[in-house]
């Protein structure tokens, strides 16, 4: 009892660091969430309903083509970042930064062209609205280099710098300009929101602009990349172009998963569901966060071959995705109804499948970082049919569980896919690096990664 008792004691001070950097990077998102969402309330009051589903339709629109345009570079850059080079002949950081933001450039001009087009060219839509989706469609390519500049600032280890912006600073600036609107009764207009929006977050990029020189060792260089070879650029997009379909599996699940059911539960049962769901994601975000602030340290080890290193990072990643997990967990099973209360009475139905979705986050926190083990070591081509064998397996599971469960029956799918591509990912980073990413397992195996260029 006394071992256990240190050992638990060791456990809980090694991730004290990662936990008080998780606790700031999640309560941002909170308040941010909570900046949204009383944006969202002012725009309504301010510009009307249609306006606002315009205005969520733009950022939709931003939000998928920017993971499309991004290639999958920001899931990798991590790897580039340790000593400023891969591995073996490996060029060095600046050259693959320079590099990606190039292919991120051309791509945002492929998807401008092809998206402005596809607006220009749909039926029955209204002017306001044609021009409110081609801002989408502009926004998108800026959106991309805002979220691959915080995932440098994130391997810097600079965690405000890579996540403040997104996730404060943006819903803040952007409550305050639709309050000056209000404020000063000028005619309620979505395109100016809009276009607000944009000019938001192209000031976000230019500060992020500014910053990174700072902690870089090198500032990266601009336009086509004269350091690097063909064969070296080739090599990078095959290692990141997998990666979009991590990215949007990771980020538009809950979104696919509710346009999925709302072909198959009826109207008020959705509602449950969804609610239920943005509840759990938050639950995800923190174990995402707690994946995300050790790949810095984690990249590190994997280079230099250090076992214990990876096996104390991963158990700290673990530890904290645990602690999270099951803290909130415990917290639903014997508060979920009240928190539900908060959407309305009848919201509270859903109680059960609160919890089941809330299992499967616990369940996800004990698989531990494969996708990151898998990325790190250069095998990130194998998350893959991970994830699109994830996604089939959620259509497939659906159907006959909401026919035997109902409302719980759509939870139950979403554990059993959530167990299914976790444990994936597990199994294949074990295979491919020989790094146990598991709760438990990963604190008494690891052998030296195999780490390809």
């Amino acid at each position: 009892m006394k071992l256990q008792s240190i050992t638990f004691h060791r456990l809980v001070e090694s991730i004290k660091p990662l936990l008080t950097a998780s606790a700031l990077v999640i309560g941002a998102r909170m308040i941010g969430g909570g900046l949204g969402l009383i944006s969202q309330v002012v725009i309504a009051r301010y510009l009307g309903a249609q306006s606002l589903g315009l205005f969520f339709l733009s950022i939709s629109v931003a939000t998928v083509l920017s993971i499309l345009v991004s290639i999958g570079y920001p899931f990798i850059v991590t790897r580039f970042m340790v000593n400023g080079k891969g591995c073996g002949e490996a060029p060095e950081l600046m050259g693959f930064i320079t590099s990606a933001r190039w292919d991120i450039f051309v791509a945002s001009l492929v998807s401008v062209a092809i998206g402005s087009a596809v607006v220009a060219l749909l039926p029955s839509l209204s002017t306001e609205a044609r021009i409110c989706l081609v801002l989408g469609v502009l926004t998108a390519p800026v959106f991309a280099l805002l979220r691959f500049n915080s995932t440098i600032a994130n391997g810097e280890k600079r965690f405000m710098m890579a996540y403040l912006p997104d996730l404060v600073i943006r819903p803040l600036l952007l409550l305050t300009s639709v309050a000056i609107l209000w404020a000063a009764s000028l005619p309620p207009n979505i395109i100016v929101l809009v276009a607000v929006n944009l000019v938001i977050i192209v000031g976000l990029v230019i500060y992020q602009e500014q910053a990174l020189p700072r902690i870089l060792p090198a500032a990266p260089g601009y336009g086509a990349p004269k350091s690097t070879n063909a064969e070296q650029r080739k090599r990078w997009r095959q290692h990141a172009t997998p990666m979009i379909i991590a990215t949007l599996f990771l980020n538009m699940f809950a979104d696919f998963d509710l346009v999925l059911l709302g072909a198959i539960l009826p109207s008020r049962e959705l509602a449950l569901f969804g609610a239920a769901i943005k509840i759990a994601l938050f639950v995800a975000f923190a174990i995402q966060i707690g994946h995300q602030l050790i790949l810095r340290d984690l990249a590190e080890a994997i280079s230099d071959k250090d076992d214990a290193s990876i096996r104390r990072i991963i158990t700290q990643a673990n530890g904290i995705a645990i602690v999270l997990s099951g803290g909130a967990l415990g917290f639903i099973i014997l508060f979920g109804d009240k928190v539900l209360g908060l959407f309305g009475h009848e919201f509270t139905d859903g109680y059960m499948c609160l919890v089941i979705l809330m299992v499967a986050q616990f369940l996800r926190a004990l698989a531990g970082p494969g996708a990151q083990v898998l990325t790190l070591t250069g095998h990130e081509g194998r998350s893959l049919p991970v994830f699109v064998g994830g996604l089939i397996l959620l259509v497939l599971a659906n159907f006959p569980l909401i026919r035997l469960f109902g409302l719980e029956g759509a939870a139950f799918a979403v554990l059993i896919v959530t167990i299914s591509w976790t444990v994936g990912l597990a199994i294949a980073a074990q295979k491919k690096s020989g790094i146990s990413v598991m709760f438990l397992q990963s604190s008494l195996v690891t052998n030296t990664a195999r780490r390809k260029c």
